[in-house]
Parts: C-alpha cells; structure tokens; sequence
C-alpha cells in the first residue's frame, strides 16, 4: 500500500511539473519568418493556415525577393509584415538572419513558402519539442510529400522524416556521423536566446544553413529535437538535371 502511495504521489508530481511546463510555454512568445520569392496561388493558404494556428505567432515577417522594378506584396493584417529584399543580395543564410534580427520573440519559426501545415497544431507540436530536454535548441518538424509527388520523392520523405520523434546530441556522432547535423528551415524553430548566443546562421551560405547551424548548437552541447507529430506537406519534382 506504501508503494502505491508512492507511485501515485510521483504520478501527481510528474504531472504537475508537465502542466507546469505547459503554462511556461504557453506564455512565450513565436514569429515566424518565411523567404519568399514569386510565391504560388498556395501561398495565401499557407498564411491562413498559420494564422488559424492554436498558438498563434506574434508576428510573420515575409522576407521577399524582389527584381528590378518589382513591388513587394502588401499587407493588410499588423501580424504580416513585408521586407523587401534585392534578388542580387539573397542568400540563404544572410536573408534568414536578417530575418531573425527583426523578431523580439522567445523563439523564431523558419519555414519556406511552399510548406503546408496539415492542422491547426504544427507550432504547438513543434513548442513541445522545447519540453523534452533542457538542452533542446532547434526543433523541426515532419515532411510529407504531395500526393502527386514522385516515388523518389515519397521514399526521401518517408526515410528522412520517419513516423517517430527522436533526440539528437553530441553523443550521436558516433553512430549517426554527419545525419546528427540534419535538420531543416522549410519547417523549424529556433530558441532564440541560444540562436543568438552562437552568432546565428552562417553567412555567405547558398545552402544548409540549417544543418551548419544544427551542427553549432550540437557542438555547444545542446541538442536538435525532431518532432514527427508537427507535420507540414512539402515536396518536389525535380528533373534528374534540377536534383543534381
């Protein structure tokens, strides 16, 4: 009987610490800053989508490539803010830092412009990847291919974004080598203190400068958490040519 009392007094702890954990992370605050670069007819759903979301974002910057004589897009909601950018001065790691430095919020959520949220609960499913582990700094999220999308591209998601969360730390190296590192900006979030403390995105980078970071946070002895419960539809169709 005293063990039973035991375990049911370690159970309401526990629980109490979870819903505690829960309230903390309910109270911080999310922007979220999406590249975009002649953004498709899909384009407006995504930002309906991302604004029906059960934690809602404190701001979305768009960052908008432009040509020579190109206007940015408009904004008729004060949570959408639009920063043009020179198509000559993109670059994937400097354009989401600049990013980053316009948001004041607890964390920053990257995402690309044709990502699709399936539900209503991609942030908070992504939020609670913070919950896990103390040391978690980078939370990413699940990919799914279209259901017009190419075998190769199915199989690529289905073994890069598997149906089970996991943790990686620097202890990972050994078994998973450079797959520690991987992580990815079409759908992630940054704890922006730490983001900040390591110098933020690398750059001049022309690509992943989701993993270059990943691997800054994991040789600091922080950790990267991949959340397969928030999930977003992205892929593509690349020619052999467009892969390569």
């Amino acid at each position: 009987i005293q063990r039973m009392h035991r375990m049911q007094s370690k159970l309401s702890v526990d629980y109490l610490l979870i819903k505690n954990k829960e309230k903390q992370m309910e109270e911080k605050t999310i922007d979220v800053i999406i590249p975009t670069y002649k953004p498709g007819k899909e384009f407006q759903e995504l930002l309906k989508r991302l604004m029906k979301q059960k934690k809602a974002f404190n701001k979305i910057f768009l960052l908008q490539t432009i040509e020579d004589g190109e206007k940015p897009m408009e904004s008729n909601d004060p949570k959408i803010e639009v920063y043009p950018i020179a198509k000559k001065d993109f670059d994937h790691g400097h354009t989401r830092a600049y990013g980053a430095s316009l948001s004041k919020a607890d964390y920053v959520m990257f995402m690309t412009q044709d990502a699709m949220p399936v539900d209503d609960r991609l942030t908070q499913e992504l939020l609670k990847g913070f919950m896990i582990d103390p040391t978690v700094a980078i939370v990413y999220g699940r990919q799914l291919a279209r259901p017009d999308a190419d075998i190769t591209e199915k199989m690529t998601r289905i073994h890069s974004y598997p149906d089970k969360s996991s943790l990686k730390t620097k202890a990972d190296l050994e078994q998973l080598g450079i797959k520690t590192y991987f992580c990815s900006d079409v759908c992630a979030v940054y704890d922006k203190k730490v983001y900040d403390e390591l110098g933020g995105f690398v750059y001049p980078t022309i690509f992943n400068e989701d993993m270059i970071m990943a691997s800054k946070v994991i040789q600091s002895d922080h950790s990267v958490y991949y959340a397969a419960d928030a999930k977003v539809i992205h892929s593509h169709s690349y020619t052999c040519k467009q892969q390569f």
